[in-house]
């Protein structure tokens, strides 16, 4: 009995600190394009209008998913995600 609560407790606290620990963000150029599918031909939702920083989801090949908070005017929701070409991330 003293084993599954031990095992228990420790899952809840290893999900616990994932959940809290910070999130990754990254430096996005203005006038980014963000696209759907990270590839060349995919359809662009959104363009980055400033240099802003974003939550780093997943990478793979030459982009980077990030996640897109609500925009004021309300035209994305909020957790929207699109994929930016690395060479769109700010050289700090």
């Amino acid at each position: 009995m003293y084993n599954i609560f031990l095992v228990l407790a420790s899952i809840f606290l290893l999900i616990t600190i994932i959940l809290i620990l910070p999130k990754p963000s990254i430096c996005v150029e203005s006038g980014t394009p963000v696209r759907i599918l990270p590839m060349n031909k995919s359809t662009i939702f959104k363009t980055i209008s400033n240099k802003q920083y974003f939550e780093k989801i997943a990478e793979r090949n030459h982009y980077v998913k990030i996640r897109i908070p609500e925009s004021k005017d309300g035209e994305l929701s909020e957790g929207s995600e699109g994929w930016i070409k690395i060479q769109d991330i700010c050289k700090e």
